[in-house]
């Protein structure tokens, strides 16, 4: 079953060895080892995988919300969820400011989504993802993020 949510396996060596000895009963320690083993690169991957710690991170907090006084789980996402949806609707749309490389004004786009999302964990995490003035010089440092308050 576990096959219909994951997808299958690689075709690797190491995947073909865990495959091995669940199908010949190894015994639990064999196959959990090699198991780790055949997915060392994909941890590796996680690791390095911002969205993924943060998602952690969430988890955490949920699961500790008895802990800090709070009556249960959603107790802990309604009160982010005002942060995030306000945040958004601050960054939604155009914005107006100067352009740092040609002292020009400039309409950009922010990524909303990303400066809630990073409003919840109390980040300020800003990125332009249109400015018309981007075209013209095919190179921008999104500098100009600084005059959005």
């Amino acid at each position: 079953m576990g096959h219909i949510r994951l997808g299958d396996l690689p075709r690797t060596r190491r995947w073909e060895q865990v495959v091995e000895l669940i199908t010949h009963d190894g015994d639990a320690a064999s196959v959990a080892t090699a198991a780790l083993d055949a997915a060392e690169s994909g941890f590796r991957k996680a690791a390095e995988d911002e969205g993924l710690g943060r998602a952690t991170w969430l988890l955490t907090q949920i699961g500790c919300c008895r802990y800090s006084g709070r009556s249960s789980p959603s107790d802990v996402c309604t009160s982010w969820s005002p942060v995030a949806v306000g945040v958004y609707r601050w960054f939604q749309g155009s914005k107006t400011v100067i352009c740092p490389e040609t002292s020009l004004p400039a309409e950009i786009e922010l990524d909303a989504a990303r400066a809630a999302i990073g409003a919840v964990f109390g980040q300020r995490d800003l990125r332009v993802v249109r400015c018309w003035r981007r075209n013209e010089r095919h190179y921008c440092t999104d500098d100009c993020v600084v005059q959005i308050t």
